[in-house]
């Protein structure tokens, strides 16, 4: 419910309330959507069109945007997770759903834990390995692959779709649907590059490839993803100092810097004078002045005085 409470893109369902029961089970009250997910539409149809499946892409790929610059990994994609919902003016629309063990790009690996989708989850989610944004982009690929091709790349039991997943090289598109573009087909193969190096780096890289062999509807997704990607907060690396001193600073300079603030040098004297030694006059005389001697004080609360106080 965090994440997607953080998360502003209309690509993303919407959470409304998060909580616990009487018993103990944990509910989320989220927005109602209209339709099927793309799983129940790739069984009752057969596979995709091209261009629509790159339209539906291009719409999950604006969510993950949003996702990524709050510095979450979404780690389930898959077609049961993208649910293509019907708008009130009778447009669909792709909505990124499911954000239960979504993570933060530093959090700990979960121990011998594996969490997600076997078919869609990348060689490094299925090693246990640190994840970035890159393996949401694994995941997407392998979406697209299925939902052209009508089946997903690699397949099998659960142990061979581990092997096939860690060291086979799925069949080029261009081989199981020949009417697909060689240009479409090396987009999508470079999603599923085992080196994350040679994989998209960014959904904003993925979705300028992918424009070009969409219907053009949903082009605009281009500009929302760079824009939703622009916002994203620089990580900062912690730094250690060899005393407190050194860490104020260092905390002083930076302050400064951001904020454009002088800094000033130290006074060649200090005079420090207790408070007990001050009269009233030398603690109050400097930031409120006193009345002329002819003007009178009303204090605001107080019963009016029959005669006016006057300054001695």
């Amino acid at each position: 419910a965090l994440a997607i409470a953080r998360i502003a893109s209309e690509h993303v369902v919407r959470v409304m309330d998060a909580g616990s029961l009487p018993n103990g089970a944990p509910y989320l009250v989220m927005e109602y959507l209209d339709g099927c997910d793309l799983e129940e539409l790739l069984q009752t149809r057969g596979r995709l069109s091209v261009t629509e499946v790159v339209d539906y892409a291009l719409q999950a790929l604006d969510a993950l945007a949003h996702a990524h610059s709050t510095r979450v990994i979404h780690r389930d994609l898959k077609p049961a997770n993208l649910f293509l919902a019907k708008r009130p003016d009778g447009r669909q629309i792709i909505k990124l759903v499911d954000f239960g063990i979504s993570k933060a790009f530093d959090a700990t690996p979960e121990g011998d834990r594996i969490v997600g989708s076997p078919a869609y989850m990348s060689p490094e989610q299925l090693d246990n390995r640190p994840l970035d944004v890159r393996t949401d982009l694994w995941s997407l690929g392998v979406v697209m692959y299925e939902l052209i091709s009508g089946t997903p790349p690699f397949t099998g039991n659960f142990t061979e779709l581990v092997r096939a997943i860690r060291k086979a090289s799925p069949v080029p598109l261009t081989e199981r649907v020949p009417d697909i573009s060689p240009e479409l087909s090396r987009i999508i193969a470079r999603c599923l590059q085992r080196d994350r190096d040679a994989r998209w780096s960014s959904t904003a890289e993925l979705a300028r490839a992918l424009v070009p062999h969409g219907s053009g509807l949903w082009s605009s997704a281009l500009e929302r993803i760079e824009r939703a990607l622009s916002n994203t907060t620089p990580v900062r690396t912690p730094r250690r100092f060899e005393s407190l001193e050194k860490a104020l600073s260092a905390l002083e300079v930076n302050w400064n810097r951001d904020y454009g603030v002088e800094t000033l040098s130290p006074p060649s004297e200090v005079i420090i004078r207790s408070r007990a030694k001050s009269t009233a006059r030398e603690a109050f005389g400097a930031t409120i002045p006193a009345p002329p001697s002819n003007a009178g004080v009303v204090i605001i609360g107080a019963p009016e005085p029959e005669r006016p106080w006057t300054h001695p």
